[in-house]
């Protein structure tokens, strides 16, 4: 195994550009390895990889090909289904791209949040991801891409879910494959009990046009009901505040810390239930009004299953009445009950990262 002079193995993290919330979500990986004293490098594209290079920057990263799925339908099924062959493209392309980048730096282990190409049968490859049960709308194709799905990830050495064992993910993250950790919930986020400044914080994420949308629906209800709110775009670039009415703020783009701690100041938490969102939520221990990308069937699944439960309140995008939402709200235990486990991230990195060094 090729070690740099100064005795560091250098472990791959490859990020999909599909929304924020796989980038943030390596943010803790990275940082945990950077302290287990790995070099990282991180490849990608995208706002994505832009993001990580504006938490890492003395971290080398690579542009790598996107999926650049396209979203001219309401259903996920659909969009993809027609999208397969470039995506499958896609898939080759970046597996071609790493080789590449393999002979180049001499990766020690890789670690893919999502990328379905980024395995290398001759280096300890993980693949992260908490959807190993994929939810269709149609029952019929369900267990044929499930089939599909975990056959494929059979191609990795192991399979880490952000987690715990009968955790935040639900059905989602039910399989049938081996070599799989729980490593515990994975947030950029630090829990500080801090006052309340703003009634509502809404975080708005999440591929275009949907991004788009849900700003512009929720805008005049966030002006009727006039609490103080900040309004949080999710549009990388300028971290200028604005005002939208003497009681609403808003701003582009915030940094982790400052990110960590608006979040903070907010007594209600308005966003999408990706999974990546509802980790932080979890850490924040924060309530919140959740709202599906219309047609992501996981997003709808985890939305339902934690109303159910009483733990946020979720609405459909099509229907959206925050007046409602408020006053549900004060039913729901919010994201409590899901304790944060960090040990479970190092020991996976050591069982094998660590192995292979050992072995080598």
């Amino acid at each position: 195994m090729a070690l740099l002079p100064n005795g560091r193995q250098i472990i791959l993290v490859a990020v999909l550009d599909w929304g924020l919330g796989h980038a943030t979500r390596c943010i803790p990986l990275i940082q945990q390895l950077l302290q287990q004293n790995f070099e990282v490098v991180i490849v990608g594209n995208g706002n994505s990889l832009v993001l990580l290079q504006e938490e890492f920057p003395n971290i080398t990263t690579e542009k790598i090909i996107g999926y650049d799925i396209k979203y001219p339908f309401d259903n996920m099924v659909v969009n993809i289904s027609f999208q397969l062959p470039k995506l499958f493209w896609a898939i080759i392309k970046e597996h071609l791209q790493l080789k590449k980048l393999h002979k180049k730096y001499h990766f020690s282990g890789i670690v893919s949040d999502n990328r379905y190409g980024c395995f290398l049968s001759d280096v300890p490859s993980v693949f992260m991801g908490h959807q190993l049960q994929i939810i269709t709308p149609y029952r019929v194709l369900t267990k044929p891409v499930n089939f599909f799905h975990q056959a494929w990830l059979s191609l990795f050495d192991r399979i880490w879910i952000p987690d715990i064992e009968n955790g935040l993910s639900g059905k989602l993250s039910h399989h049938t494959l081996k070599k799989v950790n729980y490593i515990g919930l994975l947030s950029r986020m630090k829990y500080a009990d801090l006052p309340h400044k703003y009634k509502l914080v809404v975080v708005l994420s999440g591929v275009e046009p949907q991004r788009t949308k849900l700003e512009q629906l929720l805008t005049p209800q966030l002006k009727r009901i006039d609490a103080p709110t900040l309004l949080i775009q999710g549009k990388i670039g300028s971290k200028v505040m604005t005002q939208l009415s003497p009681n609403i703020d808003v701003i582009p783009y915030l940094t982790t810390t400052a990110l960590n701690k608006a979040m903070q100041t907010g007594e209600v938490i308005i966003c999408r239930p990706g999974y990546s969102s509802l980790m932080d939520l979890a850490r924040l221990q924060k309530k919140a009004i959740v709202i599906p990308t219309p047609g992501q069937t996981e997003q709808e699944y985890l939305g339902k299953y934690l109303d159910e439960k009483k733990i946020v309140v979720c609405q459909n995008q099509n229907n959206i009445d925050l007046a409602t939402a408020l006053d549900k709200i004060q039913l729901t235990k919010g994201l409590t009950e899901f304790k944060n486990q960090d040990y479970l991230l190092q020991t996976a990195i050591n069982a094998i990262f660590r192995k292979a060094e050992t072995v080598s």
